[in-house]
């Protein structure tokens, strides 16, 4: 009976410590969203504090000259640092997109 008692003494043990580590595990993940349920509550004051209210409208659909050539450096810069390997680079993607741009002018 001694046997026993310790078996389950330890049986005991051991579930009250996964229980102590299910509960803290638990409370640790509600008390996170609770906190984040209560940051909502600052929207408002944040909303107030946006300075600039209107709808944004670009000024254009073209892009302007300066983000062309801004364009082509990234491009030349990755040519140029790709070197030797840009024909290693399969072209299968530029395919596609030729795909892409001829299906949109029949659309439009």
């Amino acid at each position: 009976m001694n046997k026993f008692a310790k078996g389950c003494a330890a049986v005991l043990g051991v579930g009250i410590v996964i229980a102590t580590g299910a509960s803290y595990y638990v409370y640790h993940k509600v008390n996170s969203a609770v906190v984040g349920f209560a940051q909502l509550g600052s929207l408002p004051e944040l909303d107030r504090s946006v300075r600039v209210k209107g709808h944004y409208t670009p000024a254009s659909d073209e892009p302007s000259r300066a983000q062309l050539d801004r364009l082509l450096q990234v491009q030349q810069a990755v040519r140029t640092r790709l070197g030797a390997r840009l024909g290693q680079v399969p072209s299968a993607p530029t395919s596609g997109w030729k795909t892409l741009s001829a299906r949109s002018n029949v659309l439009a």
